[in-house]
């Protein structure tokens, strides 16, 4: 699938040789420091500078006499082709079913991301330059904080490595897995295939790997900028998505659920700190000490991801009552009903809201899952991260 290119500017204090993967140029003093509690420094609706290349000449224009109907004609026929070609293309990316979907609430890696496994990720240790300059381990960064020209993070995600994507050196210096996209002097392409990488063999394998969700869907280590999870922008129409969701959910129309009032960027479902999940041994575990590969209650139902999410400080709490147990989400969150019905939590007699998610916890977590479900203690089951992809094929084959 074909990124982007963000046209970035090149520094021209730098020297750039042939060699050199990226043109960013050197970033001169970068602190290596923890990710700030809170980090304002950086407009996160900031959009990125338009490209700075120029317009290819036009032809010098030939005397009256040169000039033939003929070639204006033919000249029109290319263009004509040319812009058929690259329509087609487009629209075989924006529905060829690899994921990657722009905004928010469809989340689901492409080729920067593997439902079987841990995808193309980062080692821990690998640091992230954000718009101040600090250089911050992935591990340890704070969902809300802004990636140096990435834009805002908006999920930190941490997976189980599946062992089938080995780890390649880049440029000498960063750690990641050979099918993560990074931008180079010719575009983008898999880490695999670039002459600056080379494949590590005498390295053990990490147990967990790590990537990112931005807002700008990019991710910038080592003045060298790799593609995130989502990898590209394509901003579907979000009209009727919660009707659509809940359809395929319930395997007919749910009446009691409205569509989307608008066409607006929506917040995650996510949950509080402390939710206690249902293991498979009958005890229950809170959400944030989960790891992937953790076995919840139900058949093979392993966590693949522990995510923690940024909520927009608009997004209202829910409080989802069930028997004894009273479960704190966001009111995107997506719950089974004690009716036997999948709904979204503000629909649902059991959620009361409680405030908005500013005057709540900071951190909130979402899980991904190979069953999709999340069993939670006291006999609530609510969705998982991965279900509010419209096209994913397991609504009716796993809920």
């Amino acid at each position: 699938m074909q990124l982007k290119d963000p046209s970035f500017t090149t520094s021209t204090t730098s020297s750039q040789t042939n060699e050199t993967p990226s043109s960013f140029g050197f970033l001169p003093g970068i602190a290596n420091e923890e990710d700030p509690a809170t980090n304002n420094s950086s407009n996160p609706n900031k959009r990125t500078p338009g490209t700075s290349s120029s317009r290819p000449n036009n032809a010098t224009r030939g005397s009256s006499e040169c000039c033939s109907t003929q070639t204006v004609a033919v000249t029109v026929c290319v263009i004509v082709v040319l812009a058929i070609v690259v329509l087609a293309a487009v629209a075989n990316n924006s529905s060829d079913g690899s994921g990657g979907r722009g905004g928010f609430f469809f989340l689901r890696g492409g080729s920067s991301g593997s439902r079987g496994g841990g995808g193309s990720c980062f080692p821990a240790g690998e640091r992230v330059l954000l718009d101040n300059f600090s250089q911050v381990p992935i591990e340890r960064l704070h969902p809300g904080s802004i990636i140096h020209r990435g834009g805002q993070i908006l999920a930190v995600m941490k997976l189980a490595a599946d062992g089938e994507d080995p780890l390649h050196r880049y440029n000498d210096s960063v750690f990641v897995t050979g099918s993560h996209l990074v931008q180079e002097l010719g575009g983008w392409k898999p880490v695999g295939e670039s002459d600056f990488a080379t494949p590590v063999e005498d390295e053990q394998a990490p147990t967990f790997v790590y990537n990112l969700i931005s807002s700008k869907h990019t991710i910038m280590i080592n003045n060298t900028l790799f593609a995130d999870w989502e990898e590209e922008e394509d901003f579907a129409e979000n009209w009727g998505l919660e009707s659509r969701i809940l359809d395929r959910l319930n395997g007919h129309p749910d009446m009691n659920a409205p569509a989307l009032s608008s066409t607006e960027t929506v917040s995650e479902g996510a949950f509080q700190p402390g939710t206690p999940i249902l293991l498979d041994t009958g005890t229950s575990v809170s959400i944030e000490k989960l790891e992937p590969g953790d076995q919840l209650q139900g058949d093979d139902n392993i966590v693949f991801s522990v995510m923690r999410l940024w909520i927009p400080s608009e997004t209202m709490v829910y409080h989802y009552s069930m028997d004894s147990s009273v479960i704190s989400v966001t009111e995107w969150t997506i719950v089974l009903d004690d009716d036997g019905l999948w709904r979204n939590v503000k629909h649902s007699s059991n959620a009361v809201a409680v405030g908005l998610a500013a005057d709540g916890a900071r951190a909130w977590y979402q899980l991904w899952t190979t069953k999709h479900q999340i069993p939670v203690e006291g006999g609530s089951v609510f969705a998982d991260y991965e279900v509010l992809d419209e096209d994913d094929p397991v609504f009716s084959e796993e809920l």
